[in-house]
């Protein structure tokens, strides 16, 4: 049944795969294949990418890199590795609960995970990056879970890598070591004090550092740039990440972001699941205190640290990145409580309103189309560019870089055009041949930065250019998104 259910999740995940556009965030891997490269390493010759930006790896850079050896990148080829991805993520979770709290529980669990509308969505388009650390963390703990039984040390070995490799593909993968630490202090202890000897923390340590080792060699050799450029504290904001985590919750996160809103804003139930879960816990707590405690503790401490990072836990990827752990408790809670079928119809009607959920989001992509930065209009854009023949290519509104670039192939040169671009740079850009290319931008009611499209117009008004050779690209309900031109001087 189990198994059952993850096929399911992912022939639903895979749905109608490419009917949405993809979004430049989605395709932000594309610098851990294609040229010039964020940061790298030189190893017998070869260069090596290991980041591609301060926080983020290039983990599923390397995973893709060589799937596109074989296949041509689309929507269809970067997004059903995720889906399968978050499949086996699935599975992984049912044989952790299963074993610590008891298969009915964990299989009603699993049932509600599986049908989660904001765990199917940043599973399916993964922008966040959220499915590889999603598996890090659950074959993780997975693993962990298998050195208890067997007393094998690969197991924890192989654990540790895990979590390493999770902090790699991105930095904020310390929220969930956080919640893991806390997690493990508040219901591990014991087991923790028995089972590990100084040697085998420090064969841990090595494996994690070994996971994360191209970060670790990053940060080195440039001073530890990950947490001092980006890591920053404040209580600024707590309402709307308050509002943030209620949102994922009840299924509502993701209206109006991926898709364009169409219809009415279906609600989840998992909040009745939860506040079931917590009603529960006298019996849980009885037969599975220390998962209770450890779950508990997790989600606090995880849930906290993204609470006082400024600028974090307002965006549903975040939150999200703290599933599956919390469904442990209600595994926890399912299989202790003396009322099974009440359980499991309590749990079943969640999963239906999840379900309900999905199916409304769904409906809105068909429906509405993507939103601007979803467009499905980008599509068109490698085919255009070749016609256009096009060699250089300026980004002149946020959307374009990454997608642009792996649509492409990393063929262009891209340069991003901004307010800050100097007008001697915008000068050469426009006027001279040798750095002459097409510029790309949202249409006119449709600008990301509204701003960029403004400084450009004043500027060719105000040194006689204007725009020519304008294609405009259209997305399936036949609206204008995108348009594309070169510069030329006003003649006469």
């Amino acid at each position: 049944m189990a198994a059952a259910i993850c096929v399911a999740f992912a022939i639903v995940g895979g749905l109608q795969i490419d009917r949405i556009g993809l979004q430049t965030d989605e395709a932000l891997f594309a610098g851990g294949i294609y040229a010039p490269f964020f940061a790298t390493a030189h190893v017998g010759g070869h260069e090596i990418p290991l980041m591609v930006m301060q926080y983020v790896g290039a983990a599923k850079g390397w995973l893709y890199g060589a799937l596109f050896a074989v296949w041509a990148p689309s929507a269809a080829v970067i997004r059903w590795p995720m889906v399968l991805l978050a499949a086996w993520t699935l599975w992984l979770f049912y044989c952790v609960a299963a074993r610590v709290t008891g298969g009915r529980g964990a299989l009603l669990a699993l049932t509600v995970l599986a049908t989660d509308p904001i765990f199917l969505l940043t599973s399916r388009y993964d922008w966040g990056p959220v499915v590889i650390q999603h598996f890090c963390l659950t074959a993780g703990v997975y693993a962990f879970v298998r050195f208890g039984e067997a007393r094998r040390n690969w197991w924890l070995a192989l654990g540790s890598l895990l979590l390493g490799v999770g902090v790699w593909d991105k930095a904020i993968f310390v929220w969930v070591l956080v919640g893991l630490a806390a997690g493990a202090a508040a219901g591990l202890a014991g087991p923790l004090k028995r089972l590990m000897t100084i040697r085998q923390w420090a064969m841990a340590g090595a494996a994690f550092l070994l996971g994360a080792w191209p970060l670790v060699f990053y940060n080195i050799q440039n001073a530890g740039i990950t947490y001092r450029g980006n890591a920053g504290y404040s209580l600024t904001g707590l309402s709307a990440k308050v509002h943030a985590l209620w949102s994922v919750v009840d299924g509502t996160a993701l209206y109006g972001v991926i898709a364009r809103p169409e219809g009415e804003r279906w609600v989840s139930w998992q909040w009745v699941l939860a506040a079931a879960t917590a009603a529960a816990l006298p019996w849980a707590w009885k037969r599975h205190g220390r998962v209770i405690r450890f779950t508990c503790a997790y989600c606090a401490a995880g849930w906290g640290m993204m609470a006082v990072t400024e600028g974090a836990g307002v965006s549903a990827h975040h939150v999200i990145l703290l599933w599956p752990i919390p469904h442990l408790a209600l595994a926890a809670a399912a299989e202790a409580v003396p009322w099974r079928k009440a359980a499991a119809v309590v749990t079943g009607v969640g999963a239906l309103a999840n379900a309900a959920v999905c199916w409304q989001y769904y409906r809105q992509e068909e429906l509405g189309g993507g939103t601007v930065v979803w467009t499905e209009a980008i599509y068109s854009l490698p085919e255009t560019l070749r016609a256009m023949n096009a060699e250089r290519l300026y980004v002149a509104d946020w959307g374009f870089y990454d997608n642009s670039r792996l649509l492409t192939k990393g063929t262009l040169e891209l340069r991003v055009v901004h307010t800050g671009v100097p007008e001697e740079v915008l000068h050469r850009m426009m006027t001279e041949p040798e750095h002459a290319g097409v510029f790309v931008r949202h249409t006119p009611g449709n600008a990301v930065q509204p701003e960029t499209a403004a400084y450009l117009e004043k500027y060719m008004a105000a040194n006689g250019l204007a725009r020519t050779d304008v294609r405009v690209l259209r997305d399936r309900k036949g609206r204008a998104v995108i348009e594309l031109f070169r510069v030329r001087r006003v003649t006469g």
